[in-house]
C-alpha cells in the first residue's frame, strides 16, 4: 500500500468517514506486522488526546480550528478551514439535524489536522528519521535544523526528515535535553502526554509513563498538556520546572538549580525524594540490568542526594546503605532486600 494511501485510510478512519472498503484495507493493514499496529495504537492515542470532546451544545467552529492551529504553532491558509455553506432542508427537523452533523464533522476535521501532521511523522517510513538509544546507551544528535540533542538511555526521537515544515514538530519517549537552533521557525517537543514549544533555548526533557517534566536551562518555552481537556499553559524561563501528570495542567512554576537537576549530562544521579521504585527504573535503564525488590512496599522508601555513576556494585552499594537496605547479585540479577 502506498504511503500516502495509507494516510488517507487512517485519517478518514478516524474522521469517522471511511466506506466499508476502506475499513476492510485498513484491517489487512493492521494484520499484516506488530509494527503496523503499535504505529496506528500511537497514532490513536494522539487522536483520542485531541479529539474535541462531545456535549450538549454544539462546538464553536473556529474555536476548534483555532486551538488546532494554535497546537499545532501553525497557520492553516483559510481556504482550507472554510466550512462550505449547507443547503437547507425543507423540514424544519431534518434542517436541524444536518446543521448539527455538519458542524460536529467541522470539529471532528479540525482535529483530523492535527493527526494528519502526526501520521506523516509515524507513517512515512521513507521520510521519517528515527534516533533512539537502548539500555546503558547515550547519544549525541544534531539535527537538520542544527538543533543539538543529547538522548539518554532508552530513549527516542522522531521526526520528518529534514524538518523543513513550518512547524519542527520533534516526538520524544524517555529522557533527552535539547539545545535547540533559532531559525524564526517553532520548535515543538510532543511527548506521550504533553507539548512543549520554543523558538531557542535549551532544556530537559523526560518523558516516562505518562509524566513530561520539563526543565529550562536557558531561555524560554511554553509547557502544555496534550489533552484539550487540559487548555492551560505555563511559561518557564531559566532554572525553573514543571511537570505535566497523565492528561492535568501543569503544576505551577517551580525555581530550580537547572544544572544541577539534569545531572544525568555529567554522569550523576540526581534524586529529590524519589522513591526507590524511580531509583530502580533509572538504574535498569542505565547499567541494562535486571533489579528485584525482596517486597513491593521497599519501593516507596525515598531518598534525596546527587551520586556520581560509577561501577554497578559500586553504586548499589551506596545506594543501599543510604537505605539501610542490602543486596545480592545472583543468577544475572540484583536483589535488594531488608
Amino acid at each position: 500500500m502506498m504511503e500516502e494511501e495509507l494516510q488517507n485510510l487512517i485519517n478518514k478512519h478516524f474522521a469517522g468517514q471511511s466506506s466499508a472498503a476502506e475499513e476492510k484495507l485498513l484491517q489487512k493493514w493492521l494484520h499484516e506486522s506488530g509494527e503496523n499496529r503499535q504505529v496506528y495504537a500511537e497514532i490513536e492515542k494522539i487522536w483520542e488526546r485531541t479529539q474535541p470532546k462531545h456535549s450538549a451544545e454544539l462546538p464553536d467552529i473556529q474555536a476548534e480550528w483555532s486551538a488546532i492551529q494554535a497546537r499545532l504553532g501553525i497557520r492553516i491558509p483559510e481556504e482550507k478551514a472554510r466550512i462550505l455553506p449547507i443547503k437547507q432542508p425543507q423540514t424544519v427537523g431534518t434542517q436541524r439535524f444536518t446543521q448539527s452533523r455538519g458542524v460536529r464533522w467541522a470539529a471532528v476535521a479540525a482535529a483530523a489536522i492535527f493527526v494528519l501532521t502526526v501520521s506523516r511523522v509515524f507513517l512515512n517510513i521513507d521520510s521519517r528519521q528515527v534516533y533512539a538509544t537502548q539500555n546503558a546507551e547515550r547519544k549525541n544528535v544534531e539535527l537538520p535544523d542544527g538543533t543539538l540533542v543529547q538522548l539518554n538511555s532508552a530513549s527516542e526521537v522522531r521526526f520528518l526528515a529534514g524538518l523543513q515544515d513550518s512547524v519542527r514538530l520533534v516526538f520524544l519517549q524517555g529522557q533527552a535535553f535539547f539545545k535547540v537552533a533559532h531559525d524564526g521557525r517553532p520548535f515543538v517537543v510532543q511527548t506521550e502526554n504533553a507539548q512543549i514549544r520554543v523558538l531557542g533555548t535549551s532544556f530537559d526533557v523526560h518523558a516516562r509513563d505518562n509524566q513530561t517534566r520539563v526543565i529550562v536551562k536557558e531561555g524560554r518555552v511554553q509547557l502544555q498538556a496534550l489533552s484539550t481537556n487540559s487548555p492551560d499553559k505555563v511559561v518557564l524561563e531559566a532554572n525553573e520546572k514543571s511537570i505535566v501528570f497523565m492528561e492535568k495542567n501543569p503544576t505551577p512554576v517551580e525555581p530550580v538549580d537547572a544544572n544541577y537537576l539534569i545531572g544525568w549530562l555529567n554522569s550523576r544521579f540526581v534524586f529529590h525524594q524519589t522513591p526507590l521504585r524511580e531509583i530502580i527504573a533509572e538504574m535498569q535503564r542505565r547499567y541494562d540490568t535486571n533489579i528485584r525488590l525482596q517486597a513491593p512496599s521497599l519501593g516507596e522508601r525515598s531518598m534525596s542526594g546527587v551520586f556520581k555513576e560509577q561501577q554497578i556494585d559500586t553504586t548499589m552499594a551506596v545506594f543501599c546503605r543510604t537505605l539501610n537496605l542490602k543486596y545480592r547479585f545472583e543468577n544475572g540479577n540484583y536483589f535488594i532486600y531488608q
